[in-house]
């Protein structure tokens, strides 16, 4: 086992109160024993903390020369560092915090509590610090019994038995409670294991929660500026005591919005299949939702363009963002292949809200896309429509948008149905189940060949281009031979000809098709 040091008693709470006032570079010096002084240090206190309290008259501190004294001999024999009970930190002259610090002698001021009591809590983590650990562990496992129901409330639990600071990150970093440490600790949380260390002189503690992909959902982190070898040793089994409890709170989470998920998606499909004429019943648990029926309803609908990645955390993220840059939605409303939501108002919004709101959805877009590293998500905007009925007439719209949005590279990934170009209500077609599997079909041969995805990526630039090899060896950063030669090559596994305008605009469209579907 590592030896015990000044650091660790600090970060153990076993100088509960005490405030370090001189000598922090002493402060991992190892202890080995505890004394309380009643005569000068000698020989027998190497290695040992010193416990002192000073004589008081009229109830003030009579002098600091004690205090020096004290550390001086306490240098000379080798001591720890030394613990001064019963006085404020404010009442040591400057000339005593230099000497601490000029003999790298941890001072330690506990105002409120007597030596026996100081020197009692840290013989017992000095003597026996495993079974002090295991009654941090008892009293953490108790703890958290009572306050689990909350994410906040498992982080409050371990901060308070590590005396750390301690949060529950995202996989991407982002503090969901507790400080933010994502941005420090970042290059540290790369791989789906436990990890301690110290990182600008203050120490760590890491551990994942793995999802069943075996990549991290969330990171527990805590850490101390106190912390040392055996603190970062403790707080990694309490840690480990809390992840559990964090993994029930999350399937808790995830079981409620699963749950809700499906209530809101019924519903949808209940409003959505009357028109018009919605049921009172049916109305009164929209209300109870927070759903707005009445007005005019502008609808929102986000497509998913993965189907292979989960995002099982995108609804709460998207609904987050989406009220950080000011556009207020209800809950999304989960799709076969993305989310829907509407916003509500009195009177149909004017020309210049309608491009707002694009900007504002492509703002948030652009930020989701930002924390997770990719683009995985496009959005249409429908026009605003009048009542229940509208509400089905402009989510149908802003699917098409988002469609188009999809299969044309718009800018930002947002698209309102007004600026839906000819060719892209063509292109939005590609959504139909028959189209994506004749698509399917008629590119098999070429998937099959090797660098297939190759060969079709460039032929659908090249096919975007306009048949130009020029534009789109530039869109693909290669030279306008190798794209020649792919083209070539694709034409052939696929028995098409260049200057056939109808086999061209049919691979186009499966191209397009195969796109979404994926």
């Amino acid at each position: 086992m590592a030896s015990l040091t000044f650091r660790d008693l600090m970060a153990a709470g076993a100088l509960e109160t005490g405030e370090l006032i001189s000598g922090a570079a002493g402060l991992d010096r190892a202890v080995v024993g505890v004394t309380i002084l009643e005569d000068q240090p000698d020989a027998s206190h190497n290695g040992t903390a010193a416990v002192l309290e000073l004589p008081r008259r009229q109830g003030a501190v009579v002098s600091t020369y004690l205090v020096d004294v004290m550390l001086r001999r306490l240098h000379a024999v080798g001591g720890s560092g030394l613990v001064i009970c019963r006085a404020p930190s404010d009442v040591f002259a400057a000339a005593s915090r230099r000497l601490a610090d000029r003999l790298s002698m941890p001072m330690v001021v506990v105002e409120k509590r007597t030596c026996l009591d100081v020197a009692s809590d840290l013989r017992l983590w000095i003597r026996q610090p495993d079974l002090q650990s295991a009654w941090v562990l008892c009293e953490v496992a108790r703890t958290l019994h009572s306050s689990a129901s909350s994410l906040s409330g498992i982080t409050d639990a371990l901060a308070r038995a590590l005396n750390a600071e301690v949060s529950v990150l995202s996989a991407q970093g982002t503090a969901m409670t507790g400080p933010d440490l994502g941005d420090a600790l970042s290059s540290y949380l790369t791989k789906p294991a436990p990890i301690t260390g110290v990182h600008n002189g203050i120490s760590f503690a890491a551990l994942p929660h793995t999802g069943e992909s075996g990549e991290p959902e969330l990171w527990l982190v805590a850490q101390s500026r106190q912390g040392g070898v055996l603190w970062r040793d403790r707080a990694a089994l309490v840690l480990s005591l809390g992840e559990a409890y964090v993994s029930s709170w999350l399937s808790n989470r995830v079981v409620a919005a699963e749950r809700d998920a499906r209530f809101r998606a019924t519903l949808l499909g209940e409003i959505l299949s009357f028109g018009g004429a919605v049921p009172a019943g049916t109305a009164a648990l929209a209300a109870r939702i927070g759903w707005r029926l009445s007005g005019w309803h502008t609808g929102v609908y986000f497509l998913r363009l993965s189907r292979t990645k989960a995002f099982g955390t995108a609804i709460a993220d998207l609904e987050r963002l989406m009220a950080d840059v000011g556009v207020a939605m209800g809950p999304l409303v989960e799709r076969s292949d993305g989310w829907s939501g509407w916003i509500s108002a009195d009177r149909p919004p004017s020309p210049h809200e309608g491009a707002g709101l694009v900007a504002n959805v492509s703002a948030a877009l652009h930020r989701y896309a930002a924390r997770i590293g990719t683009a995985p998500v496009v959005a249409g905007i429908g026009r605003a429509a009048l009542g229940p009925a509208g509400l089905t007439t402009t989510l149908s719209e802003a699917r098409h948008a988002a469609l188009g949005a999809a299969v044309a590279h718009v800018p930002g990934g947002v698209q309102h149905v007004d600026s839906l170009g000819a060719a892209q209500v063509l292109m939005a077609s590609c959504a139909s189940p028959a189209l994506r599997e004749s698509a399917r079909t008629l590119l098999a041969p070429l998937l099959a060949e090797s660098f297939g995805d190759d060969l079709l990526r460039t032929l659908e630039a090249f096919l975007d281009a306009g048949g130009s090899t020029t534009q789109a060896a530039r869109r693909l950063n290669l030279h306008r031979n190798t794209v020649m030669q792919r083209v070539d090559r694709a034409c052939e596994v696929l028995g098409i000809t260049r200057d056939d305008a109808d086999e061209r605009l049919a691979i186009q469209l499966a191209c397009r098709a195969y796109r979404l579907e994926r």
